[in-house]
């Protein structure tokens, strides 16, 4: 995979954390569970050791995570 910005070569590797790892259109204050609309969690194995793929460019500081859409 490329970078969007200049084209070169992304690194990939894993985004690991202690909790569930949100996507979410505003900003919160405190540990919140997704809403049902418009937040995506981009985080897997959330109760035993968060984490997701992701891809960077060191050159551009990008981070690149994708995620799947859950069933609803």
């Amino acid at each position: 995979m490329n970078c969007q910005k200049c084209g070169k070569e992304l690194e990939k590797g894993w985004i690991n954390s202690a909790r569930e790892v949100i996507y979410t259109r505003k900003l919160k204050k405190m540990f919140i569970e997704p809403s049902k609309i418009g937040d995506i969690s981009l985080t897997t194995h959330n109760m035993t050791g968060p984490r997701c793929e992701a891809y960077v460019c060191r050159d551009c500081h990008w981070v690149i995570v994708p995620y799947e859409e859950e069933d609803a």
